[in-house]
């Protein structure tokens, strides 16, 4: 589907390099598309585009990258099933793609096709986003999630979904946090680690 970027559809089993890509600091793969975060803070991406996960306004797919449209300077980037967010340098969030159970955030927007602001997370200083959920910590270590929560992923403490960030009251001060499909992990910065969603494989380690 192209999510390598070389302008091609073959699998590759060692590595082959990005189309006109010469300046990456940063990167992240989702399902079917990847995004690189350039020197200049501006942002690329290539692969299936079905759901506007790429962010050039449109849904073609893209086998080269191509440029995200109407995004700042950012400095962090998070790829999920059918979505992608960036956090900026002024410490907003902002996603593009196709929502399922609210993981845009923002419950005015079921599709964006190019950049739209999360609602209520503020001073952001890391995302990481799965399957159809996404998470932030922002500067003073408050924990968010919001999207799909069959599993209780978002770690809220129930299963329902959610449109906007929404924070993680019993989460100690969160440093970093890894989402998979169903489960979601954090690192507090007392060192300790937690994990909550789905344990059928025994994914949350207790």
């Amino acid at each position: 589907l192209g999510a390598l970027g070389n302008g091609g559809k073959k699998d590759a089993s060692s590595p082959v390099a990005v189309s006109a890509i010469s300046d990456a600091i940063g990167v992240t793969a989702g399902t079917n598309h990847s995004c690189a975060l350039r020197k200049s803070g501006k942002v690329s991406c290539w692969g299936y585009n079905a759901h506007y996960q790429l962010g050039d306004g449109s849904k073609a797919q893209r086998l080269t990258p191509v440029e995200v449209l109407g995004l700042g300077e950012a400095i962090e980037l998070s790829a999920g099933a059918r979505h992608t967010c960036a956090l900026l340098r002024d410490g907003y969030t902002w996603c593009w793609g196709s929502t399922n159970l609210g993981v845009l955030g923002n419950p005015r927007r079921s599709v964006s096709t190019r950049p739209f602001v999360v609602e209520g997370l503020i001073g952001g200083a890391h995302i990481d986003g799965g399957w159809d959920q996404q998470c932030g910590v922002d500067r003073h270590g408050n924990a968010h999630c919001w999207g799909s929560n069959a599993f209780g992923q978002l770690g809220t403490g129930d299963k329902k979904a959610r449109g906007v960030p929404t924070a993680l009251k019993t989460m100690p001060s969160a440093f970093r946090m890894s989402t998979g499909q169903w489960h979601t992990c954090s690192i507090a910065k007392t060192g300790a680690l937690y994990c909550n969603g789905r344990n059928s494989r025994g994914q949350l380690g207790t």
